[in-house]
């Protein structure tokens, strides 16, 4: 909801390639701000300003949209694949 609005300015920006949100800024921004903005203590204004502020700091990044830019992955061997497995892989819980 809160990336529509700058998804809309970006859709109406007038560029080579049609652009978007960088999904791994707005999504570190949201989680930056994630307690101010669901803290009681602020008023409704001040949440304006910070949804404002957000939407603002979406718009510096974007991603460039390319048609037809999928290049082919490199296949693994088993082996390599097997070892990052044991080796190398972290899991997270």
């Amino acid at each position: 909801m809160l990336v529509l609005n700058s998804n809309k300015i970006l859709a109406r920006k007038k560029s080579k390639f049609p652009q978007k949100v960088n999904r791994a800024v707005s999504f570190n921004a949201i989680k930056n701000q994630l307690f101010k903005l669901f803290s009681l203590k602020y008023k409704n204004s001040d949440l304006y300003i910070r949804i404002k502020q957000l939407e603002n700091l979406f718009l510096t990044t974007p991603t460039i949209i390319r048609e037809g830019r999928h290049p082919p992955r490199r296949k693994r061997r088993f082996r390599s694949r097997l070892i990052f497995t044991k080796r190398v892989l972290k899991y997270c819980f």
